[in-house]
């Protein structure tokens, strides 16, 4: 099970736009922005109205419509992964908040003790599954900010709009880690990888194995720059053997 985090050169431009606004209305302007703005930028009139009209109806300063402006620009034109930048990812390649929705039914915890051995990097994760004593059953809903293919694997996108600090040296790896582990997104990622996990299955039918998931992106906004390959992002990869056994306990099994 691999958390890559790319090794970045610190420089100006990392964090250029970190001293935004910051707080829930903030995040939640970025991403209606993100879910409807063209990624390849090809009408810059359509993009900016986009961004002026989302800011005004946030309530934001006409003065941080530049801003925003700028913040989406480093999202679009940064290297996530290698060869991966959103500006030039093909409509027919991502679908922005995906919707799921899947049954759950969860297992005993002796279970999640046993994934907590063998996966030592998420048994924090798996304890908060644990530790409320009361077994999961229902059904769970939620949206994927991004799903997309590249280079023939499937991941899920979660844009962050965390303030961690003025500069770079704020969102280096080791910062992004422990954000990480504090607001347990990598409890999240690991319910995205299960829910896209379901979604390709009941679609692709017999075509579909769990090597085509390629993990999930959780892409620090504040902290991206187009001359750092990688900075800004956290690419958690959990391995097939896990996806499938929480597939399983979510399930009953």
């Amino acid at each position: 099970d691999a958390v890559v985090q790319t090794p970045i050169v610190l420089d100006e431009t990392s964090a250029s736009v970190s001293s935004l606004l910051r707080g829930a209305e903030f995040g939640e302007c970025l991403h209606q922005i993100l879910e409807r703005i063209d990624f390849s930028g090809d009408d810059a009139t359509a993009s900016r109205r986009i961004v002026v009209e989302q800011v005004q109806r946030a309530g934001f300063a006409a003065a941080s419509e530049a801003q925003f402006l700028a913040l989406v620009r480093a999202t679009l034109d940064a290297e996530l992964l290698p060869r991966l930048r959103l500006r030039t990812l093909l409509p027919q390649y991502r679908v922005a908040e995906m919707e799921f929705h899947f049954r759950l039914a969860s297992g005993g915890a002796a279970v999640l003790i046993d994934l907590a051995q063998r996966f030592p990097q998420y048994a924090a994760a798996f304890h908060v599954l644990s530790s409320s004593g009361v077994a999961l059953q229902g059904l769970m809903n939620g949206f994927i900010d991004l799903t997309l293919v590249h280079e023939g694997r499937f991941y899920v996108l979660d844009y962050k709009s965390n303030w961690l600090g003025p500069d770079a040296r704020d969102y280096a790896p080791q910062r992004l880690a422990l954000a990480m582990e504090q607001h347990r997104y990598d409890l999240q990622a690991l319910i995205y990888q299960v829910a896209l996990h379901r979604y390709l299955r009941l679609r692709l039918g017999i075509r579909y194995r769990t090597e085509l998931l390629g993990g999930a992106l959780y892409v620090f906004v504040r902290g991206l720059s187009t001359t750092n390959a990688g900075a800004g992002v956290v690419h958690q990869q959990p391995s097939t053997d896990l996806v499938e056994a929480l597939d399983q306990w979510l399930d009953g099994e």
